[in-house]
């Protein structure tokens, strides 16, 4: 591989911030990532239930996986104190993480949500 072509693969995936969010997990956390979104998923679907009726004027498919991703890396936050040690306290960087991780389990939340609405 050329100089030029390990630059562009390095600059690719400082850009990709799901990609930087598992290069700097610890590998404990990387085998129970499923477990805990797992865990955020389950909880803000039962957060759907009993606050919101699951009712879909109340909480929008979109803000239902905000909610998850939100309360995903809180847990990861709290189970494996990533943030403070692996990643950078920019906000732009943490938005653009948020709008990664809802893409990359975007079909998961979407089943849920629409299997718990009315």
């Amino acid at each position: 591989m050329n100089l030029q072509e390990h630059i562009r693969k390095v600059l690719q995936e400082e850009t990709n911030y799901l990609r930087m969010l598992l290069r700097r997990l610890p590998t404990e956390a990387l085998e129970n990532i499923d477990g805990v979104f797992n865990s955020s998923l389950n909880y803000i679907t039962k957060i759907f239930i009993k606050t919101y009726k699951s009712d879909p004027n109340k909480l929008s498919e979109r803000d239902f996986a905000r909610m998850v991703i939100t309360d995903f890396i809180s847990l990861m936050e709290v189970k494996h104190t990533f943030a403070r040690h692996y990643l950078p306290d920019d906000i732009q960087w943490s938005n653009d993480l948020t709008n990664e991780l809802t893409e990359k389990y975007k079909g998961r939340i979407k089943s849920m949500y629409r299997v718990t609405k009315k």
